[in-house]
């Protein structure tokens, strides 16, 4: 169905599709958006036109079943294209005018090189009573464009830090958030692509009006607050309808590490232990608070991810303890605290893999360490196959208190420290059944462990109250 003129056999992106109920149990379904003679498909997002303010629906599509889609086409230019379901997002028709945001103009590249990644949202203001779409756009420098009606669309504004930097990042995100004091402001959430080495950040601020309904981002930080603490998390997105009202976003978990660019052919796929690029992360709900003057973004699983739980396999409450050891899983939602002055040494969770026939371990293991005096978290990923970026560091901000929830499953290890104060999200190959291991030499607030809903995993436990 691609019109381009590209090589036979090289990549050509398009949109896949999946559905959820719960943003945890996923349906693949055909593809969404395919390529055209406008080029590729790259990343955008999806809003629900209720209203039919484009005039792409008839009466006979429920208001919720109106999605449209903003896509970027990239032929060599980049542009913002338009594509709509009648169905509630199984099938997509092409807007004819397409592009609804050309970036050439008069033979003449119009805006940056860089300029993709459409995001929208509705919004109410005074000057549009009634609402009215809003698209952020980088790639390069971020700029911000309204529309009536998802066809037409006027620039606002570009985005500059503070200091009159320009705010530059991939997969852009912007929307309004309330801190716990009732404080609304708007967030700019990027992505900084940086060779590899990511990071997901943002920036606060303010959105302004002027009498004419140009709409204007004035920041107030300078985006150098990042959300994780690793590079794989990347190109993320959040959803602005949750009913909720929460602000969930999940990212793109890349791990280059066992793939080489050309795994997309299915060749070789015995080659390696996986032959995709990158899968989601949980879904992380948003929380933006002010402490001393500053902003800061926290990020925690969403309460969903609760429901994965079976049972407890392990509880201790105000205890002292010094190992626990966990076997036969693949899956396993621990949850920690303690104050760091019942630290008698640093603790340790080491996560390695049995034989499944013997039972015995392989020497494969990812090791996590932290310790309360330096206030040093580490993860060492040294030990298992094909591991990118071996070690991963982080001094917390916390000095009387660690805490941490770490999920893990098959092949994706997530760690929640302090209540959301970092987040790392990243993949790791040990075969067989895994065998956790936490040796803390203290006085713990709480320690639980959890049973997965399919594994029947095995504690033994060397503690004493």
């Amino acid at each position: 169905q691609y019109q381009g003129n590209y090589e036979e056999g090289k990549e050509c992106k398009s949109w896949g599709h999946c559905v959820s109920r719960d943003l945890l149990h996923w349906k693949q379904l055909q593809n969404a958006i395919y390529p055209d003679a406008l080029g590729e498909a790259f990343s955008g997002s999806c809003v629900i036109d209720e209203e039919n303010t484009s005039g792409l629906f008839d009466s006979g599509t429920p208001k919720g079943s109106r999605i449209a889609a903003l896509y970027t086409s990239f032929d060599g230019v980049e542009r913002q294209c338009l594509a709509f379901s009648k169905d509630g997002g199984t099938t997509f028709e092409k807007y004819p005018g397409n592009p609804v945001i050309d970036n050439f103009e008069n033979g003449k590249q119009k805006y940056t090189l860089g300029f993709r990644d459409p995001k929208v949202i509705r919004v109410k203001t005074k000057h549009y009573p009634n609402g009215v779409w809003l698209m952020v756009v980088a790639g390069e420098q971020a700029r911000l464009f309204s529309s009536e009606n998802l066809i037409n669309w006027t620039l606002n504004d570009e985005f500059f830090y503070p200091d009159g930097g320009k705010i530059i990042s991939e997969c852009p995100d912007f929307f309004p958030m309330q801190t716990q004091d009732g404080e609304e402001k708007w967030v700019f959430l990027g992505n900084d692509y940086n060779d590899g080495n990511s990071r997901i950040f943002y920036v606060v601020g303010n959105l302004s009006e002027d009498e004419a309904g140009r709409l204007r981002f004035e920041a107030q930080t300078d985006g150098k607050n990042s959300m994780n603490l690793n590079p794989e998390a990347y190109a993320s997105q959040t959803f602005y309808n949750d009913k909720k009202g929460r602000r969930i976003m999940i990212a793109w978990l890349r791990d280059w590490a066992l793939f080489d660019g050309t795994a997309w052919k299915f060749e070789n796929i015995n080659k390696y232990s996986k032959y995709w690029l990158g899968t989601f992360t949980l879904p992380q709900e948003l929380f933006l608070t002010k402490e001393n003057g500053e902003y800061r973004m926290l990020a925690r699983p969403v309460e969903e991810v609760n429901f994965l739980r079976k049972s407890k396999i392990f509880s201790s409450v105000n205890s002292f303890m010094s190992s626990v050891i966990i076997r036969k899983t693949k899956f396993l939602d621990m949850e920690f605290r303690a104050k760091t002055e019942n630290f008698k040494n640093p603790l340790q969770l080491r996560i390695s893999g049995e034989n499944k026939e013997s039972g015995e371990e392989i020497d494969e293991e990812v090791v996590i360490t932290y310790d309360a005096g330096t206030r040093l978290f580490r993860l060492d990923k040294s030990k298992t196959p094909g591991a990118f970026v071996p070690v991963y560091s982080y001094i917390t901000e916390k000095p009387d208190i660690f805490s941490f929830r770490l999920i893990a499953d098959t092949s994706v290890l997530e760690i929640y420290l302090n209540d959301g104060e970092k987040v790392l999200s990243t993949q790791f190959y040990i075969r067989g059944k895994h065998r956790f291991e936490l040796n803390f030499d203290g006085i713990s607030e709480y320690l639980n462990a959890y049973e997965p809903l399919t594994d029947r995993a095995e504690c033994y436990i060397n503690s004493k109250v």
